[in-house]
């Protein structure tokens, strides 16, 4: 897990040393549409989080956050035919196995796979969250429901894909 942990240390200080260069950069300059945003965290997230799993053994991760349209119909960036074999899941590091709901404010059971990483977020001052430093919550799927957690609060692990063919 520590490969992980590294990872997702690393993805998360380029969001957040990034983000709005990026942005800048490529939306208000270039007049890029914000989906650009989505291909350039996705070509991130296979880079980095991806490389750093799979030395080891081949992990494809599920997409990150809306993923990317440059290979339509694919959300891949990078070797787009890939069909994902791991997803990155969060479990609460709460004895009694509940997690807050940012956007509710309510405890929320974590099964024991944990909770299917969607994306890094961060909270509005109207409670609802967004793409966008600092990044410290986390989008997570609750079959079919999204939650909000504070990456104080969990962990992160990886499970097989399967896991969460369901939701």
């Amino acid at each position: 897990m520590r490969n992980l942990t590294v990872a997702l240390d690393a993805f998360l200080t380029v969001l957040r040393s990034s983000w709005h260069s990026v942005r800048s950069g490529l939306v208000e300059t270039a007049a890029w549409d914000e989906s650009v945003l989505n291909d350039w965290a996705q070509a991130n997230w296979e880079m980095i989080v991806e490389a750093a799993l799979s030395r080891e053994q081949r992990v494809v991760l599920d997409v990150y956050a809306a993923g990317a349209d440059c290979n339509d119909p694919s959300s891949r960036v990078w070797q787009p035919e890939l069909r994902p074999t791991h997803s990155v899941a969060c479990r609460t590091i709460r004895a009694d196995g509940v997690t807050r709901d940012y956007l509710t404010g309510v405890d929320v059971p974590m099964p024991a796979a944990g909770l299917r990483l969607t994306e890094f977020v961060s909270l509005t001052e109207d409670g609802w969250y967004r793409a966008e430093p600092p990044f410290d919550h986390a989008l997570v799927d609750s079959g079919g429901v999204e939650v909000v957690v504070s990456l104080a609060e969990v962990s992160f692990v990886l499970v097989e894909a399967e896991t969460f063919s369901g939701s």
